[in-house]
């Protein structure tokens, strides 16, 4: 009887730490915001985030005709740039095909922007194309 007593704490511990791992909740809680993805789709279209939410936007890069993305236009003061990266086809990919560009954003403060990318030639760039734009509205 005496050994029963004493397992019967770690068998409570071990069920708690079980429901603990596989609880809904608990999951919803160790993420704390869920990330957005917005891609050329959603372009034309305004997102409602909100402060300290991020988001990223992944775009084809037509690295092939000779375009480069230009600088990402935003207001700063709502929302900041976390992090941007270009990746060319793969070494592999049939003629043609397009690398991709990704941005990580973060909402700072409420309020409004339009988030604009465009791309051009480096040698023209007077011919600037934009790519995304978005209306981002944070609450």
């Amino acid at each position: 009887m005496q050994a029963l007593n004493r397992d019967k704490p770690a068998g409570v511990f071990m069920m708690l730490a079980l429901f603990a791992c596989f609880c809904p909740f608990n999951h919803s809680l160790s993420q704390p915001g869920v990330v957005k993805q917005l891609t050329e789709d959603d372009s034309g279209k305004k997102m409602v985030v909100s402060t300290t939410q991020s988001f990223i936007l992944t775009l084809p890069d037509h690295v092939n005709g000779g375009f480069r993305f230009n600088k990402a236009s935003f207001d700063t003061t709502i929302l900041k740039l976390q992090e941007h990266h270009e990746s060319p086809p793969q070494p592999n990919a049939p003629p043609g095909r397009s690398g991709v560009g990704t941005w990580q954003f973060t909402a700072l403060k409420k309020g409004k922007t339009i988030l604009t990318v465009t791309s051009s030639r480096p040698w023209a760039r007077s011919d600037s194309v934009t790519i995304f734009q978005n209306i981002v509205l944070v609450k």
